[in-house]
């Protein structure tokens, strides 16, 4: 129906993992290009030209790109939007206030969503004032995924400045944004003062954006394994996601299989036969269906929530390319308590096959890939 930009990042790779066929993804691409505004912001929905800006959903575009371009080896598509990477990375970074960090929000005319809230109809589990800790993380992020566009266009100019913003964002989130006293990133800061509030998205996206020194990170991960730590939760598929995908990249697979056993898991239990928008594992069953304020406003079959899949090949079955198309892969199955996996994985240079009993691990892969065992 409507081209959510966010959705659209979170389901590349399940697309590129689960069907091979990402020419929807290249399709989607191409409409959100088109309707880029002069100054460079891109509109949060399409295909339709229109007035609204979704803040957060400027980076996740650029971060999509680099995933479409890297599973699918299409430079060409990469080419065709380098322009509109440029402007809408240009449109971000000028948009870096005095605290060094994109914002604030008092004097900027976008919408920043970064997740709904399900117990609280239009609400958002992350506090948005000042500068906002996760909208910086994001960028930060679509600088590094730029310049790997940019390495691949051989516009190393570009790459180089682009790493350089990433690291002066980094700096500035850990000087700005960790909480001594919480021992985490906050939601935001400003000049005027600083969030006392924390958030799994935040947590999630220090570990997605490589921001924060090794123990900051590992304080991180702790407070997004743990059901009980104190920061608000994600209650929509697209915020545990990322959830989960922290966890497995920080090295903490057990954890995130866990969540996904608890989250998608709990739906199945429910009767679900698709994944929900959202869900509340500890909602009483009367109030599960509402949304948005409504009695039945929830969607029972939502893109967002089929991001999930990626994790799955990615970590538990373990493929990941490493380099753009496909054609050379690794193949390391994350060490969780499954007695066994199964698995196909479709790339663009054709289908893996994986299957792992304790802890032997047989690969069958097409002529035109290379594997390397993890």
């Amino acid at each position: 129906r409507l081209l959510w930009l966010g959705d659209l990042a979170a389901m590349v790779r399940a697309f590129a993992c689960t069907i091979g066929d990402l020419r929807p993804v290249r399709r989607s691409l191409l409409l959100a290009a088109a309707t880029q505004h002069r100054s460079g912001a891109l509109a949060g929905v399409g295909p339709h030209p229109n007035t609204l800006v979704v803040a957060d959903y400027i980076p996740q575009w650029i971060i999509a790109l680099d995933e479409y371009a890297w599973y699918s080896g299409d430079l060409d598509t990469a080419a065709v939007c380098w322009p509109t990477l440029q402007r809408a990375l240009h449109y971000l970074l000028e948009r870096i206030g005095p605290e060094g960090l994109v914002g604030p929000e008092e004097e900027n005319d976008w919408w920043l969503f970064l997740d709904w809230e399900k117990r609280e109809p239009f609400g958002c589990p992350v506090e948005r004032r000042g500068s906002v800790t996760v909208l910086s993380m994001m960028t930060a992020a679509a600088c590094e995924s730029g310049a790997r566009v940019a390495d691949r266009l051989g516009e190393p100019r570009s790459a180089a400045r682009w790493r350089q913003q990433a690291a002066r964002l980094r700096e500035q989130l850990c000087e700005r944004c960790w909480d001594d006293d919480q021992n985490g990133f906050i939601d935001w800061a400003s000049g005027s003062g600083r969030s006392r509030k924390r958030s799994r998205l935040t947590a999630a996206w220090a570990i997605l954006a490589n921001v924060g020194s090794a123990a900051q990170q590992q304080l991180a991960l702790d407070a997004l394994a743990s059901s009980t730590s104190r920061l608000r939760p994600s209650t929509t598929g697209y915020g545990q996601y990322y959830n989960v995908e922290a966890l497995f990249r920080g090295g903490r697979p057990q954890a995130a299989l866990d969540l996904i056993r608890s989250y998608w898991g709990g739906m199945l239990e429910r009767g679900a036969s698709t994944f929900w928008e959202s869900f509340d594992p500890a909602e009483d069953r009367a109030d599960e269906l509402q949304m948005y304020g409504r009695k039945w406003g929830l969607s029972l079959c939502h893109g967002w929530s089929g991001a999930v899949v990626a994790a799955l090949a990615g970590h538990v079955l373990g493929v990941r390319p490493t380099a753009a198309g496909c054609r050379t892969v690794t193949v390391q199955p994350a060490a969780v308590d499954l007695a066994w996996v199964r698995g196909v994985v479709p790339t663009a240079a054709g289908s893996i096959t994986i299957a792992r009993e304790g802890t032997q691990v047989e690969v069958v892969a097409p002529p035109g890939i290379t594997v390397t065992r993890g």
